[in-house]
């Protein structure tokens, strides 16, 4: 096997990546919420409506394979709030199942990680030791002051990837319920903070060279989650900015694991033997593509037995 980089070109050309995540943020409700930002970037970039989550359709779970690459049979994490795998895993050095962040301060350690949270369990999928700046963000949610010190903080330290998570709209899926006014009001809301984000980094001078990722850990139906409807199991993926397709829509079957493969991917970092995700590659101008089939990384999805049995039985909506 070809042992450089995966993706050489973006790696080169010092791409950064922006990943935002909403809490309970369902596919369905993309076409009728009224969010210009995120509705602008999936116009002008790549989106699937239908990506997946793990099951069960829970935050802790869902959360730790947007981050770990793998799904809740393989990192341990297997409710809405497990904070501590519920058998024994692969740990890496920093002590948990390995991690996106650990990847990148592991191969590239010459990059800047900034880790933004609002919810205070995800304290426990970043190591401390592999970010630049981690910080939970106290109403994130409601309030447009923690996105601009997200954003101020980008300006003036121009990380080269940046994760935040937004804890809504969950709270206002279990209180008001899902598809109702007051969720697409919230839903408003946080396009406007996210937008705040973009803006520092259009501020940095870094937005021609940076991709925006947004998705979610998972929706919901009524004023509940963890089943396996659509409404439940369906999230955005949107990819919008520095060498990725406009317009188009993905005809692969995304699993929310795959992010964490699609940014090692932008990043040029190999992915452990542990992770069942893959990049999307699909999304990517065709010239950035060339060095992922000639480090021998086109090989298919490698799945454990619960995985793939869930992924055989995924029906495209």
């Amino acid at each position: 096997m070809n042992e450089k980089t995966i993706n050489e070109k973006m790696a080169n050309e010092k791409t950064k990546v922006v990943l935002i995540g909403f809490d309970a943020w369902g596919a369905y409700s993309f076409p009728k919420a009224n969010m210009p930002m995120a509705k602008r970037m999936a116009q002008n970039g790549s989106s699937a409506m239908n990506a997946r989550c793990v099951r069960p359709a829970k935050s802790s779970c869902n959360w730790a394979s947007m981050m770990m690459g793998a799904g809740p049979d393989i990192h341990g994490y297997i409710d809405w709030d497990t904070a501590v795998p519920a058998f024994e895993t692969p740990t890496d050095h920093y002590g948990i199942f390995p991690t996106i962040f650990a990847l990148i301060k592991d191969q590239r350690p010459e990059l800047k990680i900034g880790y933004f949270y609002e919810w205070n369990l995800l304290h426990l999928f970043c190591p401390d030791a592999a970010a630049h700046h981690k910080e939970m963000m106290s109403g994130l949610s409601y309030d447009p002051g923690p996105a601009e010190r997200i954003a101020d903080y980008i300006r003036r330290k121009k990380p080269d990837f940046t994760f935040i998570q937004f804890d809504e709209p969950d709270h206002r899926g279990h209180e008001a319920g899902h598809d109702t006014p007051p969720y697409y009001e919230l839903l408003t809301q946080l396009d406007s903070f996210a937008a705040i984000i973009e803006k520092g980094v259009k501020d940095s001078g870094a937005y021609d060279n940076t991709i925006f990722i947004l998705s979610a850990d998972h929706g919901g139906i009524g004023k509940d989650h963890g089943g396996d409807t659509p409404m439940e199991r369906n999230i955005p993926f949107i990819v919008f900015g520095k060498n990725i397709k406009k317009g188009y829509i993905i005809q692969s079957q995304v699993m929310i694991y795959d992010i964490p493969a699609t940014i090692a991917y932008v990043f040029g970092v190999k992915t452990p033997q542990t992770w069942i995700g893959r990049p999307i590659t699909e999304i990517f101008n065709d010239d950035c593509n060339s060095n992922y089939e000639l480090a021998g990384y086109g090989s298919a999805r490698r799945i454990s037995g619960e995985a793939e049995a869930e992924v055989k039985a995924e029906v495209k909506i």
